[in-house]
């Protein structure tokens, strides 16, 4: 899960900083639509409206990396085996992961595709896409 939300990161901060260097409104406007696409993907994953200040445990509700870390301290902390009901959200929560991936395979496989091409023909360089897990 924290691999898809930096996978997602990555991606809005090249779309982000292409608006920077460019002012091509036929290669924005599908650029800006993933953004929002992928902001609301992410959203799922982490709270991005959080201030790191005050109330935003009260003011937003737990994030799916919010629910995995909770689980892991309880299960952590515990000198038995997991409950039947930690291991029952474990599922949940493992399920709602692969969902959220497979969210993300498709905008990419479609929509990041299509912007690709599109800056290709314009002669600019793609947005790229880190795998899961590796470090560059």
């Amino acid at each position: 899960a924290t691999d898809l939300a930096n996978q997602i990161e990555i991606v809005r901060a090249q779309i982000v900083n292409l608006d920077k260097v460019m002012n091509d409104a036929e290669i924005m406007k599908p650029a800006r639509e993933l953004e929002t696409k992928l902001v609301d993907l992410q959203q799922n994953l982490v709270e991005l409206r959080a201030t790191g200040r005050g109330q935003d445990g009260v003011r937003f509700g737990a994030r799916l990396l919010s629910k995995i870390g909770y689980l892991a301290n309880g299960l952590a902390s515990a000198d038995f085996r997991p409950t039947n009901q930690q291991l029952e959200v474990q599922k949940i929560l493992r399920d709602e992961v692969r969902r959220h991936q497979n969210s993300l395979s498709a905008i990419v496989g479609k929509e990041l595709k299509a912007l690709n091409e599109l800056m290709r023909g314009r002669g600019v360089p793609n947005i790229v896409v880190r795998a899961p897990g590796s470090s560059q």
